[in-house]
């Protein structure tokens, strides 16, 4: 499958992953980590590193939507806590959880200078319309090479037993010595194959029509 094929598909299913209901999101989250654990080796401890960089904000989510979500209270003695916060709480935390781990099957897949060409592609009609997309596509690249890696380096010095203030300013000095590289060259992709476009247009009707 073409790299720019992955990245729409990731750019179709988004956005509709807020309107799906729990039930279709549990077995979407299974899917969804299953297929990432199986093309990454270190792919659950990775997004259980994702997932804890997110922790504070799933529990305001909890918390937002569970004393803040009109209906029947939990028990008697938790009257502002109601079980349809709790149920669209967990369904807001999986919404989440999907698209990190959609995302972080995308970059598995995908290694950085494809995902840039792919988001290059991306931008084709832009440029055919006169629109100088050279420049933002060469800031990505430079943006996504600079951070690749960056998360096996904070791994490495976690392991070594650097914790708070000592771990932070260990991190930031091995992300400074981290060679700049000055030019960035866009690989050129075959585009996605007949097969794959037809593949794009089911998955578009399938999430047009998909019952809510």
């Amino acid at each position: 499958m073409r790299p720019l094929t992955r990245v729409l598909m990731l750019i179709i299913i988004a956005p509709a992953l807020s309107s799906l209901p729990l039930a279709d999101l549990l077995v979407l989250a299974f899917g969804l980590i299953t297929a990432y654990a199986v093309t990454e080796p270190g792919a659950l401890r990775r997004l259980r590193f994702g997932v804890m960089r997110l922790r504070w904000l799933l529990l305001s989510i909890v918390v937002l939507y569970l004393g803040f979500t009109p209906g029947e209270a939990l028990t008697p003695w938790t009257p502002g806590l109601s079980w349809e916060g709790l149920w669209e709480g967990s369904r807001r935390i999986l919404v989440l959880v999907s698209l990190l781990a959609a995302v972080y099957w995308l970059l598995s897949v995908t290694p950085v200078p494809q995902l840039v060409a792919a988001l290059d592609q991306l931008l084709t009609p832009l440029s055919r319309l006169g629109v100088p997309t050279g420049r933002a596509t060469a800031l990505l690249a430079f943006t996504l090479s600079a951070v690749d890696g960056v998360e096996a380096r904070y791994r490495k010095l976690k392991a070594q037993g650097l914790k708070g203030l000592d771990l932070a300013a260990a991190w930031i000095a091995e992300i400074e010595r981290q060679p700049p590289t000055s030019t960035h060259h866009v690989l050129a992709l075959p585009w996605p194959r007949l097969w794959e476009w037809g593949l794009l247009v089911l998955l578009v009707l399938g999430v047009w029509l998909w019952p809510r």
